[in-house]
C-alpha cells in the first residue's frame, strides 16, 4: 500500500462501514482508558512479555539513557527512577515527553506500542478533516493491517471508494452510495 492520508483511512473507514469510534476501536483503541491508563496497560505488558522486572527495566532504562546521551532526563536514584516505573506502570502518571525516547530505546519498541500514540475518535475525525494528513508511521503500519486483514468485500468497497470524489466521503451515509448490487458485479468478474 502507498502511504496512508486523511482521505485513504477515512474510505477504509466507510469501507468497514463504522463509525469514527467503531473505527478507533477496531484500530486497537479502548475509548475507556485514559493515556496514563493505556501508557501503563502497554507498558506493564511489553516489560513482562520481555520477562523482566522492574529492576531490571531499571537497568535497561539507565543504558538506554546512556546511549542515547540523556542519563539527565532520569531521576539520579535508583529509588526515585523505580518509583517513577511503578507510577508509569499503575496509571498514575503519564510518563513525561523527555523520558519517552529512553523507554523506546530500552524496549526497542515504538511510539504505538508502548501507547504514546494512540487511536482515538478525534484522531479518525482529524483524519476526515484533513485528508492531506499523513497519520504517524506506527499508524501506518495498523492501518495497512486492518486493510489486509480486511474481508474482500471491504477491500473492494475501499478501492472504489478511492476512485471517487473526495467530497462523496465526508458525507457521513457515503458507505451507501455504492450499491451491493454494483458491489457484487464486481467482485464476480
Amino acid at each position: 500500500m502507498d502511504v496512508w492520508t486523511g482521505r485513504r483511512a477515512s474510505a477504509l473507514r466507510i469501507a468497514l462501514r463504522m463509525t469514527r469510534e467503531g473505527f478507533a476501536r477496531h484500530l486497537g483503541f479502548a475509548p475507556t482508558n485514559t493515556p496514563s491508563t493505556c501508557n501503563a496497560v502497554a507498558l506493564k505488558e511489553t516489560r513482562l512479555a520481555k520477562g523482566w522486572s522492574q529492576t531490571q527495566l531499571l537497568k535497561q532504562l539507565r543504558a538506554a539513557a546512556a546511549r542515547l546521551g540523556k542519563s539527565n532526563d532520569l531521576p539520579y536514584r535508583d529509588e526515585s527512577l523505580h518509583v517513577y516505573i511503578s507510577c508509569f506502570e499503575n496509571g498514575r502518571r503519564a510518563i513525561p515527553y523527555r523520558m519517552r525516547p529512553i523507554y523506546l530505546e530500552a524496549f526497542g519498541a515504538s511510539d504505538l506500542n508502548l501507547g504514546f500514540v494512540q487511536i482515538t475518535e478525534a484522531v479518525v475525525a482529524s483524519w476526515e478533516d484533513d485528508p492531506d494528513q499523513i497519520p504517524h508511521p506506527d499508524l501506518q503500519r495498523v492501518l495497512d493491517s486492518a486493510l489486509i486483514t480486511a474481508p474482500e468485500v471491504v477491500q473492494v468497497r475501499f478501492a472504489l471508494l478511492l476512485v471517487q470524489s473526495p467530497a462523496t466521503l465526508a458525507e457521513p451515509d457515503s458507505a451507501h452510495t455504492i450499491p451491493s448490487r454494483n458491489l457484487h458485479l464486481v467482485t464476480s468478474q
